[in-house]
C-alpha cells in the first residue's frame, strides 16, 4: 500500500481527519493482540512516509473498504426499490403530464 492509497482509504473510511481515528480503528486487529487503539502517531508517520506501512494494515483496510462497498451497494438497491415503488404510486395518484415531468427531471439527474 502506498501513502497515497492509505490516505485515499483513510478519507473514504473516516473522513478528512482520518489519521487519529485510524489508530483506534486498527487497534482491535493488531497482530500482537487486540487493543483499544494503537499509538495515534503511527498513521501520521505512515502517511508522511517516515515509517513503512505494515502489511497487516493493507489487509485490514481492504477488508473495511470491501465491507463499506457492500453496505453502499445494499443501500443503493434499497433506494432503487423504494424509488420504483414511489414512481408506481405517482402513476396512480397524478395525471400523466405530472408523471412525465418528474420522469424527465429524474432522467436529467441520472445523466449528470
Amino acid at each position: 500500500m502506498t501513502t497515497e492509497q492509505l490516505e485515499a482509504a483513510g478519507k473514504l473510511l473516516l473522513g478528512e481527519e482520518w489519521k487519529r481515528p485510524l489508530a483506534k480503528l486498527l487497534g482491535p486487529y493488531h497482530p500482537q493482540g487486540a487493543r483499544e487503539s494503537m499509538d495515534p502517531r503511527l498513521p501520521f508517520r505512515w502517511a508522511s512516509g517516515e515509517r513503512p506501512i505494515p502489511s497487516w494494515v493493507d489487509v485490514v483496510i481492504e477488508m473495511m473498504l470491501e465491507r463499506r462497498a457492500q453496505r453502499f451497494v445494499a443501500a443503493a438497491m434499497e433506494a432503487r426499490a423504494l424509488s420504483e415503488i414511489l414512481v408506481d404510486q405517482l402513476k396512480f395518484k397524478h395525471d400523466d403530464e405530472y408523471v412525465r415531468h418528474v420522469q424527465s427531471i429524474m432522467a436529467r439527474e441520472a445523466q449528470s
